[in-house]
């Protein structure tokens, strides 16, 4: 026999389906000042190169990362740099970069053990309509369907996740 909700329990129900509702609504709703509701992919706008890419959005991940080939160090006015291509998709021309090396991480592998050696860069990236200068590790993601990952550094002030929705924003920037 199943026992009747006491009217407290019918109104969380009833909270909770509200909650629910609302928070399905694909929408580019504002969640608070500056921040807004993202899916778990948007486009992005490579200013340095004209061109928009798919990035997934991945609160698991710290540092933003990006699809990059080729990889060779250099000096420049006595600071270390690094040259670097993102790999054109779907009959795209690649991109070549150079940009001062910011830092470099050891990345940990999800055993604890230490895997491999990455440069970490300064890119600037339009989302939303706002430019965002944000590190971005310089990584292999050829088995991504991505080539950019944005971490928690880049959209803590900027994005709430929606893991059920796609594409809420837009890519360009003002002025680009």
């Amino acid at each position: 026999m199943v026992k009747p909700l006491s009217p407290a329990q019918a109104l969380c129900v009833a909270a909770g389906f509200l909650t629910a509702a609302a928070a399905a609504a694909p929408t580019p709703a504002q969640a608070t000042p500056g921040q807004y509701v993202m899916g778990w992919i948007e486009q992005i706008r490579l200013p340095a190169a004209q061109r928009v890419f798919n990035a997934k959005l991945d609160t698991g991940a710290t540092t933003s990362s990006v699809d990059a080939r080729d990889i060779e160090t250099f000096s420049r006015d006595e600071e270390e740099w690094v040259s670097f291509v993102i790999p054109g998709r779907d009959g795209a021309d690649d991109i070549r970069l150079e940009r001062e090396i910011a830092r470099d991480v050891e990345i940990i592998q999800q055993d604890g053990e230490m895997g491999e050696h990455r440069y970490v860069v300064i890119l600037s990236v339009c989302l939303n309509g706002t430019l965002h200068n944000a590190q971005f590790t310089l990584a292999d993601r050829e088995a991504f369907d991505e080539q950019f990952l944005l971490g928690r550094r880049l959209m803590e002030d900027v994005a709430v996740v929606h893991s059920g929705e796609k594409f809420l924003t837009e890519p360009g920037c003002s002025g680009s």
